[in-house]
């Protein structure tokens, strides 16, 4: 067992690769949004074992570039 601190760091630095990860991925290919998406998992983890992880900026720019991308593809949808 890992105490709360110490599991948010590891969460936190797992969430932080993967979201870099997302990051060089399309942001209008379905992939980026399954990328984004598998790094907010950990990302919120880690906020919920330390609220002091500092991980809220991180999670709210990932939800807003997945709900832009969302937004591109519903537009993209609906266009062809």
């Amino acid at each position: 067992d890992m105490h709360d601190e110490v599991q948010a760091k590891l969460q936190k630095a797992i969430g932080v690769e993967l979201a870099r990860l997302a990051g060089e991925v399309d942001t209008g290919a379905d992939d980026f949004v399954t990328a984004a998406t598998r790094a907010l998992e950990p990302l919120r983890r880690a906020q919920e074992l330390n609220p002091r992880a500092g991980t809220k900026t991180k999670v709210g720019q990932l939800e807003k570039a997945i709900k832009a991308a969302l937004a591109v593809k519903e537009q993209a949808g609906t266009a062809g």
